[in-house]
């Protein structure tokens, strides 16, 4: 007989936090929120407020906990803040994310 698989302490979310107690703007917020993110996962919890302070991060968690999530608010935080700075008259179009994916599977939930 198969053990029963339940959800793994990896990808419990504590119940008191969610993404609008992290210092995550209103614009990624209603996108989170949006597409059904309402809590982070551990994984996310703990590398989210240190990626968006700028820090450079190797994080290791199996599939399926989050990571790619982490870096995904990073790029359009960091993108908010440089359009927040740039000037409305210009007109040059400049390349401010570069996002790489090992796999094909990565990148499709890059884009989704």
């Amino acid at each position: 007989m198969a053990a029963e698989r339940g959800i793994t302490d990896d990808v419990k979310t504590d119940e008191n936090v969610t993404f609008s107690d992290l210092a995550i703007s209103e614009l990624t917020l209603n996108s989170l929120k949006t597409a059904g993110f309402i809590k982070p996962s551990p994984i996310q919890l703990q590398a989210l407020p240190l990626a968006l302070l700028g820090l450079d991060l190797l994080i290791q968690a199996k599939s399926g906990t989050g990571k790619t999530l982490v870096f995904s608010i990073t790029a359009l935080e960091f993108v908010q803040a440089i359009d927040n700075d740039d000037n409305e008259n210009s007109t040059v179009i400049t390349t401010k994310v570069i996002m790489l994916a090992p796999t094909r599977e990565i990148a499709q939930q890059i884009v989704q």
